[in-house]
């Protein structure tokens, strides 16, 4: 399963990296790149702490650090659903603002 994921991410740069030669310059291409992964990263690293928060039950109370009730998988569920919305959001820019055909 793990080689699958890491066969399916690899194949995923495929089409992010050809994208570069559309939005940069040549010289720009090293800039450009670095400073993408480095908000890809922020912004994973961002997500990962809110869903934590709201799946993290320290005091044993039942209640998550956000206070989200620890029934039913709730705070499971939200966080996936925080994920989706966060994937879905961000791939506007992609569709709204790159070019058709890299």
């Amino acid at each position: 399963l793990v080689m699958l994921a890491c066969a399916g991410f690899s194949g995923s740069l495929i089409f992010y990296d050809a994208f570069l030669p559309e939005i940069a310059e040549p010289g720009d291409h090293d800039r450009i790149s670095a400073r993408g992964y480095t908000m890809g990263y922020l912004g994973s690293v961002l997500l990962l702490v809110l869903n934590l928060a709201m799946v993290m039950d320290p005091d044993g109370d039942g209640t998550t650090l956000l206070g989200i009730p620890d029934r039913d998988g709730l705070p499971a569920r939200l966080t996936f659903l925080t994920v989706g919305l966060w994937w879905a959001g961000f791939a506007q820019f992609a569709f709204r603002v790159l070019p058709d055909n890299p």
